[in-house]
């Protein structure tokens, strides 16, 4: 077999783990997996543009009450919930045009999201800012992963993983965070990192938790995914560098936190 065929060979069954691992991770979060929203009815035809259309003027009313209440959480939120959603929408087109094989709306739809994610990641962050009085670590964390989670989707990688760390430090024991941290991870290539994570997080649960199986299971799957990619090797220098990077962010947020 030649250099060129094994590295086709393994290109194909890395993304077939890849899926695989989506799917798991899926099925620990009982979510969506880009955007927290239920799976669309694949039975039935779905107009991406009407429901585009219809989050856009609920966004283009919530966007007033925002500008009239500076500082208030709650229609800052509300704000980035539907931005967040819409873009959900943008992808969930973007996956049903590359099926349908019309690749340039599909890339039309993905190109269309990237700006909404980054908004909503900003709106997020405006968010965390600004929460009440009384909101737990676990709400805090739920604000600070949907913002990792949208500059993830907008391609704004090492944002991401900083906010991805941060939400950790602010709740280790969430498993939705640690979930979506792992998927990203898998998404930049970072299958040893996402290994690990996953150990990590399978310690902190009771011996009877109904997540041990899933866990297992797909950290059996990176463990092939690894195994797969050494085969053919596929450095990458800005994926790998990317942690510690975003690991001193993390604490230099934490620190103008403090100071505020």
């Amino acid at each position: 077999m030649s250099i060129l065929s094994l590295r086709t060979s393994v290109k194909k069954r890395r993304w077939l783990l890849i899926v695989i691992f989506v799917v798991l991770v899926i099925g620990l979060l009982g979510v969506y997996a880009t955007n927290g929203r239920t799976a669309p009815d694949v039975t039935s035809k779905v107009d991406y543009n009407a429901q585009i259309a219809s989050y856009q003027s609920a966004i283009d009313t919530a966007r007033i009450t925002y500008q009239e209440k500076a500082n208030d959480y709650a229609s800052i939120n509300a704000l980035a919930e539907l931005l967040y959603n819409q873009a959900g929408v943008y992808i969930d087109a973007a996956s049903q045009a590359a099926t349908d094989g019309d690749t340039a709306k599909s890339t039309e739809y993905s190109d269309k999201s990237k700006p909404v994610y980054a908004e909503a990641a900003k709106l997020f962050e405006e968010a965390y800012a600004n929460t009440p009085e009384g909101l737990n670590n676990t709400g805090k964390a739920q604000l600070i992963v949907k913002a990792a989670n949208s500059y993830a989707m907008a391609g704004e990688n090492e944002k991401a993983e900083t906010k991805y760390l941060l939400a950790k430090e602010t709740d280790s024991t969430n498993y939705e965070v640690a979930m979506s941290y792992t998927q990203f991870l898998v998404s930049v290539g970072r299958y040893q990192d996402a290994k690990q994570e996953l150990q990590v997080y399978k310690a902190l649960l009771p011996a009877d938790s109904t997540y041990l199986q899933s866990i297992d299971s797909a950290i059996e799957t990176l463990k092939q995914l690894i195994e797969a990619n050494g085969k053919v090797a596929e450095p990458n220098e800005e994926a790998s560098n990317s942690g510690s990077e975003a690991k001193d962010d993390v604490s230099a947020e934490k620190s103008e936190a403090k100071n505020e």
